[in-house]
C-alpha cells in the first residue's frame, strides 16, 4: 500500500502538476481503468477467487488514489504559487467547491460577489474562466492608475479590477486557458470561440470579420472570461502560469468605477451629463483580440430596434411587476437567463384609456 500511495505521489508530482492535465485527462482515465480491470484478471490468474481479487484491487487503487489526493492537498494548501492570496479554504483544494455553491440556486455570479466583499479584490476562488504568459515573461503593461457555467478552481485567481480587464489586450503575450478544451482538445475540431492558439484563432477571425462587416446575424453573448497571465495588476503581481478569472459583470457594476451602479440611468451615457467618469469600463462585447466580431452589427440591430420602438410606444412596467426579480432570479449559466419582465407597451398614436 505504501508503495501504491508514492506512486500516487509521484504521478501527481511529475505529471498532474507541471503540464496540463485536461489535455490528457481522458486518456489517463482511461488507462487506469484498463490497469485496474488488467490487475483484477491478474489476480484471478495467481489462484485468488473473484471477491479477493476485488479487494485487492480496491486496496491498490485506494491507495494510489490517497497518494494523488494527499499530494494535491498538499502542494495546494503550502505550496501553489497562489497561496498567498485570500479566499476560502475549500475554494484553495478543490473545484468541487464552486461547484456545490453554484449548485444551491445557479446564481454563482452572486456568490463571486458575496466572496469579493469578504476578502477584496484579487481572490484565489477555486475557479477554472483564458489566456497564459510564458514562464520569464513580464510585462508592465497592466499597471495602470485603476469573461455557462463557469466555475473556477484552485488554479486560478479572480480579479475585481478595471486595470485587470487588459489582460485582453492584443499585444500582451497571454493566451485562453484549459477551459476552453473541456469540448474537444482537438483544435481542428473546436468553435472559433474555444481556440486557445492566437495564430490560428486569427486567421479563422478574418473570415467571421470579412462576413460582418457586409452582412450576417449575431446574437451577442455576456460573459465572463478567465486568462492564465503573468503581469502585475496595479500593485499586485500576478504569478505565471496562472488562470485569471475577471467578473466583467462585477466590474462594470461597481461603484468605483461606476457611481450608482444599480441604478438604471440611461442619461450616464450622454456628454451633457457629469456621471460619467473617465475610468469607467465598460464592454459588453468584450475588447481586444477576443472582442465580439459581430458589435457592429449588433449595436446597430439594438440602436434601430430600440428607436423604433421608442417613436411608437410608451413602455412602462405591467401589472403586478416592479423589475426586482428580473435582476434578483438571473440564473448564471453559459450565457445568462434572466427572469421574465412584464412590459407594457403603449401605443403612440392613440390616447390611453
Amino acid at each position: 500500500m505504501a508503495s501504491t500511495a508514492a506512486l500516487g505521489v509521484n504521478l501527481h508530482l511529475t505529471l498532474l502538476m507541471p503540464y496540463e492535465a485536461e489535455q490528457f485527462m481522458y486518456r489517463l482515465l482511461g488507462g487506469l481503468l484498463v490497469s485496474w480491470v488488467g490487475y483484477f484478471f491478474f489476480q484471478l490468474v495467481l489462484g485468488f477467487s473473484i471477491l479477493s481479487s476485488v479487494f485487492r484491487v480496491l486496496v491498490v487503487s485506494g491507495s494510489l488514489y490517497v497518494g494523488i489526493f494527499v499530494s494535491i492537498g498538499i502542494y495546494r494548501l503550502f505550496f501553489h504559487r497562489l497561496r498567498g492570496f485570500s479566499g476560502p479554504l475549500a475554494a484553495g483544494l478543490t473545484k468541487f467547491y464552486s461547484v456545490s455553491q453554484a449548485a444551491k440556486t445557479v446564481q454563482y455570479h452572486k456568490d463571486v460577489a458575496r466572496i469579493h466583499e469578504e476578502y477584496g479584490d484579487f481572490v484565489r476562488t477555486g475557479e477554472c474562466h483564458q489566456r497564459r504568459t510564458p514562464e520569464g515573461v513580464k510585462d508592465d503593461s497592466l499597471r495602470t492608475n485603476t469573461i455557462l457555467l463557469q466555475l473556477p478552481g484552485p488554479r486560478e485567481l479572480c480579479i475585481v479590477r478595471r486595470s485587470a480587464v487588459l489582460i485582453y489586450g492584443p499585444n500582451l503575450k497571454c493566451r485562453k486557458s484549459t477551459w476552453y478544451e473541456q469540448v474537444n482538445t482537438d483544435k481542428t475540431c473546436t468553435s472559433i470561440n474555444m481556440i486557445r492558439d492566437g495564430d490560428k484563432y486569427r486567421r479563422r477571425r478574418r473570415s467571421w470579420d470579412r462576413a460582418f462587416a457586409i452582412k450576417g446575424m449575431h446574437v451577442p453573448c455576456f460573459r465572463d472570461t478567465y486568462r492564465e497571465s503573468r503581469n502585475p495588476v496595479d500593485e499586485q503581481f500576478v504569478p505565471g502560469n496562472t488562470a485569471v478569472f475577471v467578473p466583467t459583470q462585477l466590474v462594470q457594476t461597481d461603484e468605483r468605477y461606476w457611481p450608482r451602479a444599480r441604478e438604471f440611468l440611461p442619461e450616464r451615457f450622454s456628454s451633457r451629463t457629469n456621471i460619467w467618469m473617465a475610468n469607467q469600463y465598460f464592454a459588453v462585447h468584450h475588447t481586444g483580440l477576443h472582442s465580439c466580431p459581430g458589435k457592429n452589427l449588433a449595436w446597430m440591430s439594438m440602436r434601430t430596434t430600440l428607436s423604433k420602438i421608442a417613436q411608437h410606444f410608451g413602455l412602462s412596467f405591467g401589472p403586478g411587476e416592479d423589475g426586482h426579480h428580473f435582476d434578483a432570479e438571473a440564473l448564471g449559466c453559459f450565457t445568462m437567463a434572466v427572469a421574465p419582465l412584464m412590459v407594457r407597451f403603449i401605443n403612440r398614436s392613440r390616447p390611453s384609456s
